[in-house]
């Protein structure tokens, strides 16, 4: 069952673990956990950008980190799926014991899933499997599955939607970025043709912000926060063969 925080995110436990609210975020315990030995901390964070993605991931392993100690392997990325993990190995100088410290990361949009692991680096390796599992049952604030679902398919994408009829054409490009930035390319041709006579005109335009995906109510929709302060809603709805952003047929292809 999934474990709803005050901050607005779920997770699901793995069998045999609890989970606890703290300020930060979720406390996993594990079965058989000891005391000081080993953390494990769901969290979201807003904002996120691939580009800082590595910023913020020191940031969160500095509170690990200050406490001395030599350090073994610092910072190693491993990507996985939809995600990456940042691993680091702390040698303390005085007992010789081994901690490990290993931070998750999963964008969602604009937003980052996050599970932080700290202890005995053995323990923390053998967790490795059930914290995966658990970062992908997480859900973010609005969201759901059915947005999860979508948000995942429409990261990195660009939305393509063509029409051509009656001497009339527009094509609309929304770019939805990894890291959550996004812009929007339109063009459009009215072309007439009479008897003696012929013209056309065309027109462009184009704008940047931020994308997300979010769900009310069973309907899910593309949400975009201009960099002029505007808010822009689509609504994405399917059928048996196709789907549609507010309305019109459209295409999730790979960028140009």
């Amino acid at each position: 069952m999934a474990h709803v925080h005050p901050k607005g995110f779920s997770i699901e436990p793995a069998a045999g673990w609890r989970a606890q609210d703290n300020d930060s975020g979720v406390l996993l315990i594990p079965a058989g956990a000891v005391a000081n030995e080993e953390v494990y901390v769901a969290t979201v964070q807003d904002g996120y950008s691939a580009a800082e993605e590595a910023k913020s991931v020191r940031d969160l392993s500095q509170a690990f980190l200050r406490n001395g100690g030599q350090i073994r392997r610092a910072g190693e990325r491993e990507a996985f799926g939809n995600g990456a993990a940042y691993y680091w190995e702390i040698v303390d100088q005085r007992t010789r014991a081994v901690a490990g410290l290993k931070i998750y990361f999963a964008p969602v949009g604009t937003l980052a899933q996050v599970i932080v692991a700290y202890g005995m680096a053995q323990r923390v390796a053998g967790r490795d499997s059930e914290l995966r599992g658990m970062l992908a049952t997480m859900r973010v604030g609005d969201s759901s599955a059915l947005a999860d679902q979508w948000s995942r398919k429409l990261q990195g994408k660009m939305i393509r939607q063509f029409h051509a009829y009656s001497g009339m054409s527009s094509d609309k490009r929304h770019m939805l970025n990894a890291d959550g930035s996004y812009w929007f390319r339109s063009s459009s041709m009215v072309a007439v043709d009479v008897p003696g006579a012929s013209a056309s005109s065309t027109g462009r335009n184009g704008v940047q912000g931020r994308w997300r995906i979010s769900e009310a109510n069973g309907n899910v929709f593309l949400q975009v926060q201009l960099a002029s302060g505007e808010t822009r809603q689509y609504r994405i709805t399917q059928d048996a063969r196709n789907w549609y952003l507010n309305g019109e047929k459209a295409f999730a292809v790979d960028p140009e």
